[in-house]
């Protein structure tokens, strides 16, 4: 299928000249442009927050991003605020006095804090300048029609009705599209530098799709067509999140008019997917169970599970290495692949997961320096 181009057509779009970064960064991978090294996590856990010593607000955010020398950030919003994982579940995390007062956690939360339009509204008056955000490719990410559908209902039985009860499932999947299109219009009154939008919508185990490509193009292709209309209406870019393996369902979401993924090299070959939908700009390259493969000493000696984050469990091997710095070794490779994926087109360095604890951040912190040397 050739692309049709639509979907990078965008009226805030300028061409950046290589070795930019910041915002131009990432349009220069949305346009398609290879050979860039743009970087940015969708996610920040509220623990990694915390032990970073900033507060779980919007500013927080911000300072986290610029510090760690990201070209993006991403604000997640909500009809109501409150924590919650990506596009999955819903729990409280530990309040701040609770993770000081025990230093780094037995097992990380994977946790954000999500956003009204009206606390990011509030939260961000008067501290853009000093913030330094405009620097950033700022996205917000929301729950699409499946997200907020299998959240209010529970996945096994969003499941269950889909195949059971096919026109009410249609029904409610159109209302949560239509309450995600309000969302998604507040969001951007209340953020006048947004750019783009993080559609959360998981459509995949991590070896294969839950959802047939004939369900998809029925049910969900609609949906998504018009949010992404919709998106182009606002000057913004639409990117879909999903985690594990959706590659039969490439055909159907090639048409939706989203302008990138953002997947899990584990699940989803970022090459594959290169030459099956090379209009598309990438926002992969971080393996989640490799940046979330660092557990505490003493989750080891007490042979603790290992914490679960966007349907991907990382392997048993990693709980023999607790040191919360990686080797070398497998930064570099992590580097490398990005650069080479990177070759062939817009990419932007990113996990499906978030990164969630001190850990993960100074591994996905040496990444970036991999990245910078190659």
């Amino acid at each position: 299928m050739e692309a049709s181009g639509e979907a990078r057509r965008h009226p805030q779009a300028r061409r950046p000249a290589a070795g930019e970064t910041g915002w131009r960064a990432v349009a220069r991978a949305l346009e398609g442009r290879p050979g860039g090294r743009a970087r940015g996590e969708f996610w920040v856990g509220r623990d990694l927050l915390f032990a970073l010593g900033l507060d779980d607000t919007p500013a927080g955010l911000v300072r986290a991003w610029l510090e760690a020398g990201m070209d993006l950030g991403c604000f997640p919003v909500a009809d109501a605020p409150g924590p919650a994982g990506p596009a999955t579940g819903s729990a409280a995390g530990p309040g701040k006095a609770e993770a000081r007062e025990r230093g780094r956690p037995r097992a990380p939360t994977y946790l954000h804090r999500r956003f009204s339009p009206a606390e990011l509204r509030s939260g961000l008056a008067g501290a853009r300048a000093p913030l330094g955000m405009e620097r950033l490719f700022l996205f917000v990410g929301l729950d699409g029609p499946l997200g907020r559908w299998s959240l209010k209902l529970g996945p096994l039985q969003a499941l269950e009705r889909l195949a059971a009860q096919p026109q009410q499932a249609a029904r409610e999947l159109e209302e949560e599209a239509s309450r995600a299109s309000e969302l998604l219009r507040e969001a951007r009154r209340a953020l006048p530098g947004l750019r783009g939008v993080l559609l959360c919508d998981d459509l995949a185990y991590q070896r294969s799709s839950f959802l047939s490509p004939a369900s998809l193009s029925l049910l969900l292709l609609p949906l998504y067509r018009r949010l992404a209309q919709e998106c182009r209406a606002l000057g913004l870019w639409a990117v879909l999140h999903s985690d594990g393996n959706f590659s039969p369902l490439l055909p159907a979401l090639r048409q939706a008019g989203f302008c990138g993924v953002n997947c899990d090299p584990e699940c989803l070959d970022p090459f594959l997917l290169r030459a099956q939908a090379p209009e598309w700009a990438l926002f992969t390259g971080v393996p989640s169970s490799w940046l979330l493969s660092s557990v505490a000493p003493e989750d080891v000696a007490a042979g603790a599970g290992l914490p679960r984050c966007g349907g991907v469990r990382p392997d048993a091997g990693a709980a023999a290495d607790p040191s919360p710095v990686p080797d070398q070794e497998g930064a570099a490779g992590v580097a490398r692949a990005f650069v080479a994926l990177s070759a062939t087109g817009g990419a932007v360095l990113s996990s499906a997961c978030g990164v969630a604890d001190l850990a993960s951040w100074r591994r996905l912190l040496r990444v970036y320096r991999e990245v910078e040397g190659a």
